[in-house]
């Protein structure tokens, strides 16, 4: 009977170790699991960015605020200087009064720095449209859209033109 006895508690304790290898390869598996998941999240909200980058571009570049035109018929990807420095002082959060302006473009713009940079002929300070970064201290990460665009200085007579770069920074 004594040796019956011992018999039955190793075999007791040898279900209890094959159960416990039987969770530690369950849990490590859903760890893997998690893990992957996590770098496929990740990849759809970059993803995600990105394809919101590229309609904040869009939508800068049609907007009929800072676009330029000869003869009343609108020019395909150009600015107009003096609307970008109107819609620039518009947007300047600094000014208390320009706050509705800001909450009105920001549902559109989001968390972005939106700026045009003068290259050609003469490269100068860019223009800031939009600054809206994130105040956390965390690292961020953006991602930058730049495109190549004219620059219309309405005030010559038949009007001069530059070329710029749009530069939209979207903060993940």
């Amino acid at each position: 009977m004594v040796g019956k006895n011992k018999r039955s508690q190793i075999q007791m304790m040898e279900t209890v170790m094959i159960l416990m290898i039987f969770f530690i390869i369950v849990v490590l598996g859903f760890m893997f699991y998690s893990r992957i998941q996590q770098g496929s999240i990740q990849e759809m909200n970059r993803q995600r960015a990105e394809e919101g980058a590229v309609a904040i571009v869009q939508n800068m570049l049609y907007m009929p605020e800072i676009q330029c035109s000869e003869k009343n018929v609108l020019i395909d990807i150009c600015f107009d200087i003096y609307k970008l420095d109107a819609f620039a002082e518009m947007l300047d959060i600094s000014d208390s009064n320009n706050k509705k302006a800001f909450l009105f473009y920001q549902k559109d713009f989001g968390n972005s720095k939106i700026q045009v940079r003068p290259i050609f002929p003469v490269q100068y300070d860019p223009i800031v449209l939009y600054d809206n970064e994130p105040l956390d201290n965390e690292e961020k990460s953006s991602i930058l859209t730049s495109i190549p665009v004219s620059l219309k200085d309405s005030t010559r007579r038949y009007g001069s033109y530059s070329i710029g770069v749009l530069d939209v920074e979207v903060f993940v």
